[in-house]
């Protein structure tokens, strides 16, 4: 099994946009914050996702 690391990288692209949309609202529901279109768009890797979720919690907290 594979893991997960800061630099894991997306897999095909219709794939990625479906999983992309899962994981988006996955995040937006886990983190009470709202994901626009380009942002979600620009997430590749894990590491991409997790400063996007800390940009959004702390910018939600001001």
């Amino acid at each position: 099994m594979a893991s997960l690391t800061g630099s894991t990288v997306s897999v095909s692209a219709p794939v990625m946009r479906r999983i992309k949309v899962e994981i988006v609202m996955g995040l937006e529901e886990s983190f009470d914050i709202s994901v626009d279109e380009n942002s979600a768009q620009d997430i590749a890797t894990v590491k991409d996702a997790a400063e996007m979720i800390d940009n959004l919690c702390a910018t939600k907290s001001k």
